[in-house]
């Protein structure tokens, strides 16, 4: 092999390390990034449910009343 041959060879080595080097800094990215928002869901489901318990009884009438009585207010302003 000649020495141009070599070069090509080490060259296509390096590309390569490099290309598993990026490909191991994305997987980690993405394992970070799926397990925030993992959290942050089940979170938002926490947050939920505990909304849902708070307006237990609130029936939709009630809340169009409450939207209603604010809209008459704003209209008085």
């Amino acid at each position: 092999m000649n020495s141009l041959q070599i070069k090509f060879l080490v060259f296509i080595a390096v590309v390569f390390v490099i290309t598993m080097v990026f490909a191991f800094i994305v997987y980690r990215q993405f394992n970070k990034v799926g397990k925030t928002a993992m959290e942050a869901k089940q979170r938002q489901q926490e947050y939920q449910d505990q909304l849902d318990i708070q307006n237990e009884g609130f029936s939709q009438q009630d809340f169009e009343n409450l939207m209603s009585d604010d809209q008459q207010k704003n209209q008085t302003e």
